[in-house]
């Protein structure tokens, strides 16, 4: 089953796990920097949450791929008699 083009898929994927490599790369650097080597561990939390709040940004400016005729109904509630999954049950 094909959902979108497989060119607007990949980009799509590129913009998504570029990030991630240059956080995996840029992280622990940032993140030493902003400390001063334990010093400071409140200013490599501070750089953490600014790192989050760019890529929460990066999420919400992408693209959908998806075409709208394509597009399954959805919906969402944990009413009184919805289901939950197996672990989550009582």
């Amino acid at each position: 089953m094909r959902t979108g083009e497989p060119d607007e898929f990949a980009l799509a994927q590129s913009g998504l796990l570029t990030p991630l490599g240059w956080g995996l790369i840029c992280g622990p650097i940032v993140g030493t920097l902003a400390s001063g080597n334990g010093q400071r561990r409140g200013m490599a939390f501070l750089a953490a949450a600014l790192v989050c709040a760019l890529q929460a940004l990066n999420v919400f400016r992408m693209n959908e791929t998806l075409k709208d005729e394509r597009k399954k109904p959805f919906s969402f509630s944990l009413g009184q008699h919805d289901r939950l999954p197996a672990p989550f049950q009582a």
